[in-house]
């Protein structure tokens, strides 16, 4: 009984670990919502480092060719910014350039 027990707990250890995603090398896409409007998020370069490996990357395009073609999203400066990461283990910084 006691070799179950021990056995059961260590599964939940391991897959608590793995829920963490210590080997991501990519960061969580954000979900961005400006005065209760969703708002499309594109990656640009970024530098991304988890328990074991790390990544710099640059963006395939500028940054403005990242968006070219899709309708921009017009605000003020006094709407409220909530950028939430759902998945996986927020940043401890963000940058909007």
């Amino acid at each position: 009984m006691k070799r179950f027990l021990f056995i059961g707990l260590i599964a939940i250890a391991v897959g608590w670990f793995f829920l963490l995603d210590p080997f991501r090398h990519q960061p969580p896409e954000p979900t961005v919502i400006i005065e209760n409007r969703e708002v499309k998020v594109y990656r640009g370069t970024y530098s991304w480092s988890g328990m074991f490996r790390g990544e710099t990357a640059d963006a395939k395009a500028e940054a403005v060719d990242l968006v070219k073609g899709d309708p921009s999203t017009r605000t003020n400066p006094d709407d409220r910014l909530t950028i939430r990461f759902e998945d996986g283990p927020a940043p401890k910084s963000v940058a909007i350039v």
